[in-house]
């Protein structure tokens, strides 16, 4: 009877390290794997403090949306972070229990950003210093930006004074 509630606890100790969970560190890993088959130039990744549970609802900036996943570690990849507004950006949730990957594409972050941990940094490489008006044409002025979604508002305001 010993040696049978002995080996019946081995078993058990052995069912729970072959499904245990995986680590935070684990998830992270998974993460940026992820992001490395993208090929992006630059971006941005964030981490959720807290994992979330099965049909966790994320709040976006403009919409919420259903993760359907089990219990989850849950990253924001902003693929072009200087870009304004609404751009491509994903929301990837690794499965807590067998790591797997749930990627939801989206255009705007999370509305909560603060709350996250920011787990990366882009190089500043846009050139420093005033722009030179005196060089005519267009081609003058660099950016780092593509053209899509790339918008100048110019808002000009002059008041009028009317004396008599």
């Amino acid at each position: 009877m010993k040696n049978y509630l002995i080996t019946i606890l081995s078993l058990l100790l052995i069912f729970n390290v072959v499904t245990g969970q995986i680590t935070k560190e684990e998830a992270t890993n998974k993460a940026f794997e992820y992001v490395k088959k993208l090929d992006l130039k630059e971006c941005l990744i964030y981490f959720k403090k807290e994992v979330v549970d099965k049909n966790f609802e994320m709040q976006t900036l403009d919409k919420s949306f259903n993760s359907m996943t089990d219990q989850s570690y849950v990253f924001f990849i902003d693929r072009f972070p200087l870009q304004n507004w609404a751009h491509p950006c994903s929301y990837l949730f690794v499965n807590l229990k067998n790591g797997t990957i749930h990627v939801i594409e989206w255009k705007l972050p999370p509305s909560k950003l603060a709350d996250w941990n920011l787990l990366t940094e882009i190089k500043e490489s846009a050139p420093r210093g005033l722009l030179n008006f005196k060089n005519k044409g267009l081609g003058q002025s660099k950016t780092l930006l593509s053209s899509d979604h790339c918008y100048a508002i110019i808002v000009i305001y002059h008041k009028f004074v009317y004396t008599f």
